[in-house]
């Protein structure tokens, strides 16, 4: 969206033309899925139509799932057809990575994941049926038991909304002590949770994880599947958990494409050199999640994150046109403006310019700086009374 913006502002409509190719026309902004899963936001407020955002007599939206890519012909290869291009940018973002369950033969409609709106709602129409049958039941024994695989930024933040929907869910009903039955364990594979933050930033984290009941077992592995419950091998021995919820969130894997040439990582992502080109090809950049991206400064990887993707779809858009026209690209170089991780409705922990700060207000301030990663004056106003100014008056 980014590069597309750029290209179309820069390039004279009556020679150049602008083909976008994804099987989906809306722009979904992922950060905001976990309030859409919870039924704190609407739909439509995380999402913006692709065709009316880049409306130019020279832009064209195609909807089509991409196929593969000949690079020695120019062709890109689609379900609805082929399409030719002179210069390419390839950002077909990432998929939920499977390979932490791909032992285990557990029914795919037993699964949830948070990719795109269709996972929200999925996922909320299942916590919803669960509190209807926790409340219908009788036994003394019942129990909510949700388990996450992976506790990555994205599963805590689930795993919050989650637990505050219950709580409020059955605050409405008047029983408030319900809560006490609903069990969150988040399973991560090492022994520390968000390893590319400081360390007090994860620690605030953890403290309110804790403090919401939602427990962390590291170095664990699940060893089976059967009829709802699974057995987990962790540092302290095997253990047994009975399953409501089995949310999968162990990460992501770079979307597939076949491009015919050897041009990948280990991992399947796309290696591109310092001004985003797809090594070894012409004509060709690559940005987001599916671009392997070492920061020039000190060889690290860049982080498969929203801010990092933003900056390069925008560097990659100046690089095309500097092909075009003859001139020097652009260094792609990342540098991180921060972190911001909401741990439940109203609370949230964050680290801007070097610092930790943390409570109702950082909460406040993810959803206002989020707004402004919608494309549009009109829009960025319209989702910032819509998700920020609204949200403050909206039920707890």
């Amino acid at each position: 969206m980014h590069a597309a913006r750029k290209l179309l502002a820069n390039l004279d409509q009556k020679t150049h033309k602008v083909v976008m190719i994804s099987k989906h026309s809306d722009f979904v902004f992922t950060p905001l899925l976990p309030e859409v899963e919870i039924g704190l936001l609407e739909p439509s407020e995380v999402t913006q139509d692709i065709p009316s955002v880049l409306r130019k007599r020279n832009f064209e939206f195609r909807k089509a799932e991409i196929k593969s890519v000949d690079f020695e012909k120019k062709i890109v290869h689609t379900d609805a057809g082929d399409e030719n291009y002179d210069f390419l940018f390839i950002s077909m973002g990432s998929v939920i990575n499977k390979s932490a369950i791909s032992h285990l033969k557990i029914p795919d409609e037993n699964v949830y994941c948070l990719k795109n709106i269709n996972d929200s709602l999925r996922i909320l129409n299942k916590i919803n049926d669960l509190a209807a049958k926790y409340e219908a039941s009788a036994s003394a024994r019942k129990q909510i038991n949700i388990v996450f695989v992976g506790a990555g930024a994205t599963a805590i933040e689930v795993a919050g909304e989650i637990r505050d929907h219950f709580k409020r869910h059955f605050a409405r009903a008047g029983n408030h002590e319900a809560i006490k039955d609903v069990h969150i364990h988040m399973l991560e594979k090492s022994g520390k949770i968000l390893p590319q933050v400081p360390d007090s930033f994860r620690d605030e984290v953890l403290s309110r994880l804790k403090s919401g009941s939602i427990e962390i077992l590291y170095n664990s592995k699940i060893l089976s599947y059967e009829k709802g419950r699974i057995e987990i091998e962790t540092a302290e021995g095997p253990m047994k958990l009975g399953v409501s919820l089995f949310f999968l969130s162990a990460g992501v894997n770079p979307a597939p494409c076949d491009t015919g040439k050897s041009i990948k990582d280990g991992r399947g992502c796309i290696v591109v050199d310092e001004h985003l080109q797809v090594k070894g090809v012409e004509d060709a950049w690559a940005a987001g999640d599916i671009a392997c991206i070492n920061n020039p400064k000190d060889g690290t990887p860049v982080p498969m994150q929203a801010q990092s993707a933003v900056s390069g779809g925008k560097i990659a858009g100046f690089n095309i046109i500097a092909k075009i026209m003859n001139r020097p690209q652009l260094q792609f170089s990342f540098e991180s403006k921060g972190f911001l991780l909401s741990v439940g409705q109203g609370n949230a922990v964050g680290e801007i310019f070097g610092r930790i700060y943390t409570g109702y207000w950082v909460w406040w301030l993810k959803r206002t700086v989020y707004c402004n990663e919608f494309f549009g004056i009109w829009c960025k106003m319209g989702k910032f009374f819509s998700i920020s100014l609204f949200s403050i008056f909206r039920k707890k």
